[in-house]
């Protein structure tokens, strides 16, 4: 304030406006309180705003009153106003709005006392610059301290986060008030129904990025679903997978990561998994496990882009859960058949075509008494007869065991 009249405007108003603080901070108050509905969405007590208000009014009329600049005494308390709003989670847009009515109520006051007092226009120009200077400063100190705590707390979140993934998906997953106070650190409703999704990225010729293919993917899914106002989305890394428990609303969250992972969104080699919906974050710990099954059996089918669901490979989780009776189903059923592919294909095609050798012979190009011949081939060398319900469904898992078996190279069956 190095203004001859400027300062001097500015100083008195500050002196006079002192004696009306407690109608000043009641006006801002109850104005903010108004005009920014996230103090009403934070749970705030108008009270417990007021407190914030009267020390904010009354140092920056000190300054005015003063001539003085922010000193550490003053640092301090507007850094631990910063940090109480990242707290409380009042959004930025709100803290901004809410020093923007402080700056106007002050500039009103400032002008009618200027009018009052017979100040010249100039010393109010000069006086309106300055209680902006003022106000600038004290809501950069402020935002300072805010927006390092909010860099804190997202830290903490994703670690929190990580954390709540890692309990759901193990079997020591803790007990329900352990998990259900742990979603609601991060902002997310545990007794809301849950499903849980499944994702990873096959290995391909994609060029090298830094930031690795689960970590684009993860931007380009939670992208995608807050571009379908789905809430609350709980995201987490786990064993080379990206993990999303949706909360189960009126948005179809499902269908929206189905779109997503498709090629025209996704630009890259998706597989998913999606496990039941549950009543509650948890019990989808089910959920978790189902879709990272689901997923297992999709990497090993190389079903690219679409997200498996856990009820449509429920014979093929069961095969990779037993894979020691899997291998024993193989080798009962296919063991001695190794040498001779041309029996397995006829198999394959037979129980593709429900049993009927007529369908069978011509889908192979064959005469019908060569499929006879096969078939009766088949049970001489394996003791089984395809005729037979129980043995055909025998080698119809014996062929989806191997398959699933050979696909796979980071199963349940120890073949990595």
């Amino acid at each position: 304030m190095t203004d001859a009249l400027g300062p001097t405007a500015v100083q008195l108003a500050g002196a006079h406006l002192l004696d009306r603080l407690d109608e000043l901070v009641e006006q801002i108050t109850a104005e903010v309180w108004r005009a920014v509905p996230a103090y009403n969405d934070i749970v705030m007590e108008r009270d417990a705003l007021e407190q914030y208000v009267r020390p904010n009014i009354q140092g920056t009329l000190e300054y005015m009153r003063s001539g003085r600049d922010i000193d550490d005494e003053d640092r301090r308390r507007l850094e631990v106003l910063g940090r109480s709003r990242a707290l409380q989670g009042v959004p930025q847009a709100a803290m901004i709005q809410s020093f923007r009515i402080a700056e106007r109520a002050l500039v009103d006051a400032f002008c009618v006392f200027c009018i009052r007092s017979a100040f010249n226009s100039a010393e109010q120009r000069s006086g309106i610059q300055a209680i902006s200077a003022i106000m600038d400063r004290v809501e950069r100190t402020t935002f300072e301290a805010y927006l390092d705590t909010q860099r804190e707390l997202e830290l903490d979140r994703g670690a929190s986060i990580a954390m709540l993934v890692t309990r759901l998906v193990d079997s020591s997953v803790g007990d329900q008030v352990d998990i259900d106070t742990q979603a609601r650190l991060i902002g997310a409703n545990p007794a809301m129904p849950y499903r849980c999704i499944a994702l990873t990225v096959l290995p391909g010729d994609e060029p090298a990025d830094p930031t690795g293919p689960l970590t684009r993917l993860r931007r380009h899914i939670q992208a995608r679903l807050r571009e379908a106002r789905v809430p609350s989305v709980i995201a987490g890394l786990r064993d080379n997978a990206l993990l999303l428990l949706l909360p189960v609303t009126e948005r179809d969250a499902l269908a929206a990561v189905r779109r997503a992972v498709t090629p025209a969104q996704a630009r890259m080699a998706v597989v998913g998994g999606t496990g039941d919906v549950y009543p509650s974050l948890f019990e989808a710990r089910d959920s978790c496990r189902q879709a990272i099954a689901a997923l297992e059996v999709a990497v090993r089918r190389r079903r690219q882009n679409e997200v498996v669901g856990y009820g449509d490979v429920a014979i093929d989780v069961m095969l990779l859960d037993s894979a020691d009776a899997s291998r024993r189903l193989i080798a009962g059923y296919l063991g001695n058949l190794e040498p001779h592919p041309v029996l397995v294909q006829t198999i394959r095609e037979y129980l593709r075509q429900s049993l009927s050798v007529q369908i069978t012979a011509e889908r192979l190009t064959v005469h019908v008494n060569t499929i006879a011949y096969r078939l009766r081939r088949v049970r001489e060398l394996t003791g089984h007869d395809l005729r037979k319900p129980d043995d055909a469904v025998g080698f119809s898992l014996a062929l989806r065991a191997q398959e699933l078996l050979e696909d796979g190279s980071n199963g349940k069956d120890g073949s990595n």
